[in-house]
């Protein structure tokens, strides 16, 4: 990584460092902006060890909620946890490669597309709304009641 001559110390955050833009960015808002992603850098393994505990359990839920589908139905479900862990996979190769900007985005697509299979598995696909929030789907869905206050605020801070 070529940095200009009398730029400051980088941070373990590769992906910034590279784009041509931070090079034009002054002292005073490049260290603003290094807290930040450093405080992000906590967030994303926050944000991944949240998104292991529920993909785990919601998937189970999934699973057992499932049974009783039509065949249909029991596609959409497969259809939503298969994307869940693509992109959960992609999330956690983000993380090991610390491009942690975008790892809190993958684990709520994750988070978003296992809602949605729990949806489909509780209430079929035809009834699934056009929405990517967290807690509007765990509502909908009626996984919410069965959430604790700390993994609602959790979901809270993925909107």
């Amino acid at each position: 990584m070529i940095l200009r001559e009398g730029a400051l110390p980088e941070p373990d955050v590769p992906i910034l460092a590279e784009h041509p833009a931070y090079l034009l960015v002054p002292p005073d808002v490049k260290r603003q902006m290094i807290f930040e992603i450093m405080d992000f850098t906590v967030k994303s393994k926050i944000f991944v060890r949240f998104c292991t505990f529920f993909l785990h359990i919601w998937k189970k839920s999934c699973i057992f909620a499932a049974q009783n589908c039509k065949k249909r139905e029991m596609n959409h479900v497969n259809y939503w946890l298969e994307l869940a862990d693509y992109d959960f996979a992609t999330a956690k190769d983000l993380y090991q490669s610390k491009r942690w900007i975008y790892v809190a985005f993958m684990c709520h697509q994750a988070l978003e597309k296992t809602l949605k299979a729990y949806w489909c598995a509780k209430k079929g696909a035809d009834d699934m709304p056009y929405i990517h929030n967290l807690l509007r789907l765990a509502e909908g869905s009626e996984l919410k009641e069965q959430m604790s206050e700390e993994q609602l605020s959790f979901l809270d801070l993925m909107i």
